[in-house]
Order: structure tokens, then C-alpha cells, then sequence
């Protein structure tokens, strides 16, 4: 009956100690597997067969063996036979130069600081070194000046192309979209109004992209065929919904035309609905396309409207320079279908912003302040 006793504890001391080694340190055995091992050893206990008592007199009678003696278990482990006062010493790391980080790393000079400027070193950024994260294969860095603005940018545009950061996390960032005239890239589900207020704008129908050619017949002077200047007002409201990666979008706008000789009307201008989506995306650059149709919805006789189909495809674009200084750019063409013979023609335009944070009135609420460029070059056409 001992061998078969000590057998069994052997073997309950056995699972004991190899779930010590499994769970050694800070942490413990879990409530469960102790349970489990507790049962088993009453089992293996009560299954044992007992042999029949002798009587042996009391002369001849051994004295009990001691009981072999436990080994060191840990504090934190909740086993009933471990001691309180004993904690065993925990094995000492293993390190190897040859294993990487395998966690959120990041890739780029540019990226090991994520606040830092895009273009100078001198200004808090790095060198790309080609270095990549755990698992991916390095990029070769280009043979560029990190001492030069273009030299440092060139070389962080291609080390985020070569190697996306991976803890990079896409946000809205304000001062990343601040510009007054360009569209923003980053898809929104946003309500917006906006005001525009265009006073004595000459050649108001060149190229019929704001109006329609007047009509002669409405004029109250004998000597023009068309108003010289008008005064525009103009109302939108602009619905967006978005996705994680592109958005939908309508726009819809009021207008009070004040022209120099022709009657002053007012009413629903042409509407425009179109698509957005973002084809890259780094904290670096940001860069989506836009394609926007504009439906004659207005009256163009009243000048409210073109009285034709027009097609706007742009590119935008969004580059962070500095921590809260950003540069943002719409480059687009304006394409007229059916428009009056020798007067509709296409329009190149280009958008250009430089924004600045300069405090925050809270955590969320950053100040911007705005320098903005803005251009149109007529391709063809004319006006009257």
C-alpha cells in the first residue's frame, strides 16, 4: 500500500511541477487547473486499494518512514501543499541580437518622430534609413542629401511608398483641411453653408462657367449686347457622406444676380454632386481624386445657370511639413458639354493654401490662419 501511495503522489507532484515551470513569474495558475489536480489527487487516493489490518504487537511495531519531502513552489501559486515562505527565483531573459522588434515599429527616420517636419533634418527630422519593420524586406534608401529641403523630402516620399508605417492611424486633422477654396481629401460626413460675395465681376459670361451669354433683347441700353459687370451673391449647401476611403457628395447653391443693365433675379443656381477617394494616404501625403458633374438646374435665362452639362476631374492633395503646418492643393479641369459655340471653352484651375495652427482655444479646437492662392487659366472660348 505505501509503494502504491507514494506512486500516486508521485505523479500528482509530477503535474505540480510542470505547471509551476509553465506559469513561473508574475504569473499564477490558473483557478481551474488547480481544482482539476486537487481532484485528481482525491481520486487517485480513494481508488487505492487498502490492504487488511494486522495485529502486530505493540513490541514489533516500525516506526511511520517520513514523507518525502516537496519541492519549492512559487508565492503567487494557490496549491495546498506549496509553502507560503519559499519563492523560486525566475529563469534570467534570453536575448538574441539577430531577433527584431516585432510589435508596433515604425520604418522611417521620418516616421520615428511622428510630430517631426517633413522636409529638414535640421528642423527635428531624419535621414530614411531603409530600414523596415519585423517580417517586411528593406527598402533601399536613395542616394540623397538629407542636408538639402528636396534631398530630406524626396527621400521620406519614397521611404513612406517603400515602407507604410504601420502605426500610422488616418485622421481629420483640421489644419490639414483649412483652405477656403480647395476641397479637403479627407473623406467627411459633414453639413456645411458657405457665403460667397463677388462684386463688379467683369465679363461675367467668359466661357459660360459662372452664367450663360445674356440674352441682348433684356438689356436697357442700345449701345451693349451683354452686361459688362455684374454683382453675384451666392448661398450653398453642401451634403457629404463618407466611407472609410471615399465619399459622396451634393451641393446645391442659391443666387442673387444684380447685373449693371439687366433685371435683378434670384432663385436655385446649378447643383453639382460628385465622388471622392483617397488613393494614398500617410501621415507624410495625403492624395484622393474628385470628379464632379454640375446639372443645369438653373434658369439661364434669368442667369441663374450655364443651360449646360459641365464635368470638373481634380486632383487633391495634402503635404505636413511641420508639426501644424500643412500645405493643401486642388488641380482640376473644368470640362462644358453643349455650351454656346465660340463662347463655352475648358478652364485649367489650381488651388494652393498654406496652413498654420497658430494656438488652441482648446485640445480640439486649434486657431488656423490661412494664406491661400488661387488661379484659372481659360484654355478656349470667348465672351460678349
Amino acid at each position: 500500500m505505501g509503494a502504491r501511495t507514494d506512486a500516486a503522489r508521485a505523479e500528482v507532484l509530477t503535474a505540480r511541477q510542470a505547471l509551476n515551470t509553465l506559469y513561473e513569474g508574475p504569473r499564477s495558475v490558473p483557478p481551474a487547473l488547480s481544482r482539476s489536480l486537487d481532484a485528481r489527487a482525491r481520486v487517485t487516493a480513494a481508488t487505492q486499494p487498502r490492504l487488511p489490518d494486522r495485529v502486530v504487537p505493540a513490541a514489533y511495531v516500525p516506526a511511520p518512514a517520513p514523507a518525502p519531502a516537496l519541492p519549492p513552489v512559487p508565492v503567487a501559486s494557490a496549491w495546498p501543499f506549496a509553502s507560503p515562505t519559499v519563492a523560486r527565483v525566475p529563469a534570467a531573459a534570453k536575448s538574441d541580437d539577430a531577433v527584431g522588434r516585432a510589435g508596433c515599429t515604425t520604418c522611417g527616420g521620418y516616421h520615428s518622430t511622428l510630430d517631426g517636419p517633413s522636409f529638414h533634418s535640421s528642423l527635428g527630422g531624419n535621414c530614411p534609413d531603409g530600414q523596415c519593420t519585423a517580417g517586411r524586406q528593406a527598402c533601399d534608401a536613395l542616394p540623397t542629401r538629407c542636408d538639402t529641403v528636396f534631398g530630406a523630402f524626396f527621400g521620406n516620399l519614397y521611404q513612406s511608398l517603400c515602407c507604410p508605417d504601420p502605426c500610422y492611424k488616418p485622421i481629420w486633422e483640421p489644419a490639414a483641411n483649412a483652405s477656403f477654396f480647395a476641397d479637403y481629401v479627407r473623406p467627411r460626413t459633414i453639413t456645411r453653408f458657405r457665403y460667397d460675395n463677388l462684386q463688379d465681376m467683369l465679363r461675367p459670361n467668359r466661357n459660360e462657367y459662372f452664367l450663360k451669354q445674356t440674352n441682348p433683347k433684356a438689356l436697357k441700353s442700345k449701345f451693349l449686347r451683354t452686361d459688362p459687370s455684374v454683382n453675384l451673391q451666392q448661398v450653398y449647401y453642401y451634403q457629404e457622406v463618407a466611407g472609410a476611403m471615399g465619399s459622396f457628395f451634393i451641393e446645391t447653391p442659391y443666387r442673387q444676380l444684380d447685373p449693371i443693365f439687366s433685371p435683378t433675379t434670384a432663385g436655385f443656381a446649378d447643383m453639382n454632386f460628385g465622388t471622392k477617394s483617397v488613393f494614398f494616404d500617410t501621415e507624410l501625403l495625403q492624395l484622393g481624386f474628385q470628379f464632379k458633374s454640375y446639372m443645369p438646374t438653373g434658369n439661364a435665362s434669368k442667369g441663374l445657370g450655364t443651360g449646360h452639362v459641365s464635368l470638373e476631374p481634380s486632383l487633391l492633395g495634402t503635404l505636413k511639413i511641420t508639426q501644424g503646418t500643412y500645405f493643401q492643393g486642388q488641380l482640376g479641369q473644368w470640362i462644358p458639354l453643349g455650351a454656346t459655340n465660340k463662347i463655352g471653352g475648358g478652364i485649367f484651375f489650381w488651388y494652393l493654401s498654406l496652413n498654420q495652427v497658430l494656438a488652441y482655444v482648446t485640445p480640439s479646437s486649434p486657431l488656423i490662419a490661412t494664406f491661400e492662392m488661387d488661379g484659372w487659366s481659360f484654355e478656349s472660348g470667348g465672351y460678349t
